[in-house]
């Protein structure tokens, strides 16, 4: 099976396994966003 980390997710979350929450980021700022958003 060739799935996208996204779609394992998915299909994890509905089985009550634990996964890490994600952000996307497209650009530098973005990236800079989610970094500063994430709990200390």
């Amino acid at each position: 099976m060739n799935i996208h980390e996204y779609q394992a997710k998915e299909l994890l979350k509905t089985y009550q396994v634990a996964v890490p929450e994600g952000i996307s980021a497209f650009s530098v700022d973005d990236a800079v966003k989610a970094a500063e958003s994430l709990k200390q």
